[in-house]
């Protein structure tokens, strides 16, 4: 390989690592999903009822990975509804792929939250009453930040949500329970409960409804705005998401209907992830690596006998580097050390016995010097290698005079 293709492959593997640095931020909060921190987003919904200590959980995976009796919420979902002709032109029209109708049918309790402008005339083959009125959501309810250009000016967020004149505030009726306040513009309802079971109502009209499917239940709200960030700390938004949870039971939030799965697979996860390409530029380094290693081949240490070591080797060792050392002071503090711990040997003391006791026991001797005895407890200065033989040879001679 030329030098130059090493020179692009190390060039290549410095992007993909940057690439992948760069890139490690979570998507998933500008999503309108649970994990989502934008207006229309449920993350709020989430982290409340979790503060609540109610056990909300979400799902990607397939539907046969819930438990027949769970209860699992459908919010804004896409491929739940089944619109009419008319509307197959209309880029916000819902398509029908929803089988979930099986596990309903087992005992699964889903509640289907319907966004406002979708147009929904059945779910799983089961026709829905007409929603009214046609809402037209505001554009500016998507952005968040003020304009660049005229930094002074109010947020496009704030005008969006702004305080709704009376008649946008709603009164939604459970039949059974307290009513709960809304404050939607034009908030959504069906115009009659048809072959389902109105169980709350706006104004008069439906408002959740409510069908026996097999062993389970199948429960339409006909406006999602109330779960949303942008709406959920308004009136009695949050009571009434509530309210849901406490009639039917812990949710289990569906986020597979809004593009996200869970991998079966190592290498599923890391193709759709943004680590796809820091995995490259590895990739490809342990690529040259491998290449590298081959064209050298094997690499031996030539092999070399050493003599066996012995205590006498050790020593001469030892007595070399003592010999360069220049700190005469401490070589010779280390030796009063070693010649304490030889006559501590003599007389049969412990090891740990102070030096004072060492020093009586050898004044005792009554034959031994005075002033070698007082060289040994007290020590003196060296500062020369002249010196330091000399105190050296006055410590061997103590011991070799206790020794006779």
């Amino acid at each position: 390989m030329s030098r130059g293709a090493k020179l692009s492959l190390l060039a290549l593997f410095v992007v993909l690592s940057l690439i992948g640095a760069f890139t490690q931020d979570d998507t998933l909060q500008l999503t309108n999903t649970s994990y989502g921190n934008r207006p229309e987003a449920t993350g709020g919904l989430f982290e409340l009822l979790a503060a609540l200590d109610f056990e909300v959980a979400r799902n990607a995976g397939p539907l046969g990975q819930l438990a027949p009796g769970a209860t699992a919420w459908w919010i804004d979902p896409v491929g739940v509804c089944e619109a009419s002709k008319e509307e197959e032109e209309d880029e916000d029209r819902i398509q029908a792929d929803w089988t979930a109708l099986g596990w309903i049918e087992k005992g699964g309790v889903a509640l289907v939250f319907l966004t406002p402008k979708s147009a929904c005339e059945s779910i799983a083959g089961l026709a829905l009453p007409v929603r009214n009125p046609d809402v037209d959501i505001p554009p500016d309810v998507e952005a968040v930040l003020p304009d660049e250009a005229n930094p002074e000016e109010e947020p496009v967020l704030a005008r969006a949500f702004e305080p709704l004149p009376e008649e946008s505030q709603w009164e939604v009726r459970w039949d059974e329970g307290s009513p709960r306040a809304l404050a939607i513009p034009e908030l959504r309802s069906f115009r009659d409960a048809g072959e389902w079971r109105a169980r709350a109502m706006v104004m008069g009209q439906p408002f959740v409804l409510e069908r026996t499917v097999g062993e389970g239940r199948l429960v339409v709200v006909a406006d999602s705005r109330f779960l949303w960030n942008g709406w959920l700390a308004r009136a009695d938004a949050a009571p009434l998401a509530v309210d849901f949870v406490r009639r039917y039971g812990d949710p289990i939030l569906d986020e597979r209907t809004h593009g996200l799965r869970t991998h079966q697979s190592t290498f599923g996860a890391l193709a759709t992830s943004s680590a796809v390409g820091v995995m490259a530029g590895l990739a490809t380094l342990g690529v040259l690596f491998a290449w590298r290693g081959s064209a050298l081949g094997l690499r031996t240490l030539p092999e070399e006998e050493f003599a066996t070591p012995t205590l006498g080797g050790f020593v001469d060792s030892l007595a070399s580097l003592y010999a360069q050392s220049q700190d005469y002071q401490s070589v010779f503090e280390r030796y009063r050390e070693i010649t304490a711990a030889r006559l501590r040997r003599l007389f049969g003391l412990a090891s740990d016995a102070p030096p004072a006791v060492l020093a009586e026991k050898l004044r005792r001797q009554g034959s031994l010097s005075p002033a070698r005895i007082t060289l040994l407890n007290d020590g003196q200065g060296v500062a020369s290698s002249r010196q330091l033989e000399i105190a050296m040879a006055e410590l061997d001679a103590l011991v070799e005079e206790t020794n006779r």
